[in-house]
């Protein structure tokens, strides 16, 4: 049917409510990226992804007479010989090499929340192909974009909303594609599988569940032919992947983190991870325990919905997984990692419970003869959290935003600063002539007090952080200042305190100098 030409030239009031809250969670979403919260990790793929920008390859060669442990800017790194490479998939860094060579660094740290927004579309259009529920599309989409955990996660630049992304499109795409039964889209699925699976190996997983989508559908020869069509760039992408692992560590079958195959799956702690998981959906999502405990009540309702399938395969896939695979296994996430390592883990999970929450809500409300409206109430409490959470991780990473600033105004390079590991956030942006050294507790090796004397050799400075590092709320007893400086003394130095701030907790700054040189302090 044709809309008259007076229709089309009007914007009805409920378009212009969507434009407008589009435009609302697009300005959370970009305004979502300090530029404080840098990571570790993080630094590692803007390591990589700068590296291939210039040309220099995927490892770098140290001189022979480097000590490994002073390699403060890099992440967990893989030797061989004196080659050294990143631990990662490499695919984050290419679409971060991508993102930053067209905009530059900056615009390099908004991919992941762009990523982050389109995969909330994604699932939107998904919900309205095999729903045709504009109200159960909106909701769900705007679920996904207000939800807590989701949001924590797109303002990272790690590859785990990047990886859920490539799932999204690539469902979403193998919808349209049976829809309209245009096989080259479920290629470009393909495509966008594969991508994901460069970004975050497990993102293979999503594979059996679209396969099984559209093995379901369709003519015999139409479902062989596309699922073909999906499993070509998947098959390259591991062929790719296996080279890479070849070229970077000598062999196909071992990764970054070890060799495949090697950790397995554990039985001890699968069952508790998974129970934790499920007890927890409500950090996960708010809501989703409700919606599960709806649907257990109530089995038919989800069973008569078979079109649905696909998205309940994938949260089940993932968390069985990353319960009982490897050293995954042996995190027995607790509630506070639920809402970071865990959720990180099983992020391709949330997407799909966010649909699954919203019918709930739907058939809730329908139940009890609730006023539709009533479900947009979801989403906006969503938000609420979702601001308030934001602002307990803005606090407590603003401690590291402090310290960054105290250690720049307090330290002349070149020298050497010792910290505990959990200041390599700290160290971005970094000075080249600034060596970071890594301690482990309050111990220091042989090989690192040879390089502190090193640097006294030619009269450069040497610091020591010392702070009370606390983890939610609990200090921590391998870092103790009076072990550390009492073990400095043992090896013949000591120690001159020198700076400290006090705003958001306390930070000290110690020089280290040899006790010859110090006598009387």
């Amino acid at each position: 049917m044709q809309l008259s030409p007076t229709r089309n030239a009007t914007f009805s009031p409920k378009i212009i409510q969507i434009a407008l809250l589009f435009l609302v969670v697009c300005g959370i979403y970009l305004s979502n990226v300090p530029d404080f919260w840098r990571t570790q990790d993080e630094k590692c793929y803007i390591w990589l992804a700068e590296n291939i920008l210039q040309g220099k390859g995927l490892t770098i060669e140290l001189p022979s007479d480097v000590d490994r442990d002073f390699l403060w800017g890099m992440p967990p790194v893989v030797v061989g010989d004196n080659l050294f490479t990143i631990k990662y998939p490499v695919g984050q860094s290419c679409l971060l090499a991508a993102t930053i060579g067209v905009g530059g660094r900056t615009f390099g740290f908004y991919i992941v929340p762009i990523l982050g927004l389109l995969t909330a579309l994604c699932l939107s259009l998904s919900t309205y192909v095999i729903s045709r529920s504009l109200r159960l599309s909106l909701l769900t989409g705007a679920v996904l974009a207000m939800c807590p955990t989701w949001l924590i996660h797109s303002r990272s630049l790690l590859g785990d909303v990047p990886a859920t992304a490539t799932i999204y499109a690539a469902l979403l795409l193998c919808l349209l594609g049976l829809k309209t039964r245009r096989h080259y889209l479920h290629f470009i699925a393909g495509i966008f599988l594969a991508s994901g699976m460069t970004i975050r190996y497990p993102t293979v997983l999503a594979a059996l569940p679209i396969s099984l989508l559209l093995l379901s559908t369709g003519r015999p020869r139409e479902r062989i032919l596309n699922t073909m069509l999906l499993g070509i760039p998947c098959v390259a992408a591991m062929i790719l992947i296996l080279s890479f692992n070849q070229h970077l560590f000598g062999n196909p079958f071992t990764t970054g983190y070890a060799a495949i195959g090697e950790h397995g799956f554990k039985a001890e702690g699968a069952v508790e991870n998974l129970l934790n998981y499920l007890a927890m959906s409500c950090i996960l999502l708010p809501g989703a325990g409700l919606a599960l405990l709806w649907y257990a009540v109530r089995p038919t309702e989800l069973i008569e919905r078979r079109h649905l399938a696909t998205f309940l395969l994938l949260p089940i896939l993932f968390v069985v997984f990353y319960s009982a695979w490897g050293n995954s296994a042996q995190l027995t996430y607790k509630p506070q990692d639920l809402l970071v390592m865990g959720a990180r883990l099983v992020l391709p999970a949330v997407p799909a419970l966010s649909l699954l929450v919203s019918l709930a809500v739907i058939e809730i409300c329908r139940r009890f003869g609730l006023p539709g409206r009533i479900v947009w109430a979801l989403p906006i409490c969503l938000l609420v959290a979702s601001l308030s959470v934001r602002h307990v991780f803005e606090q407590r990473t603003r401690e590291y935003a402090v310290a960054n600033e105290f250690l720049n105004s307090t330290t002349s390079p070149p020298c050497l600063v010792i910290l505990k590991p959990h200041w390599f956030k700290i160290t971005w942006p970094h000075d080249g002539d600034v060596n970071y050294l890594a301690l482990n507790g309050h111990h220091v090796s042989q090989s690192q007090y040879a390089l502190i004397a090193r640097y006294h050799q030619v009269d450069q400075p040497v610091y020591v952080v010392v702070d009370p590092y606390v983890r939610l709320g609990l200090p921590d007893p391998s870092w103790q200042k009076d072990s550390l400086v009492n073990d400095l003394r043992l090896n013949g130095f000591t120690t001159v305190r020198r700076a400290s701030v006090h705003s958001p907790f306390e930070i000290e700054l110690y020089e280290v100098k040899p006790k010859t040189r110090t006598m009387g302090l």
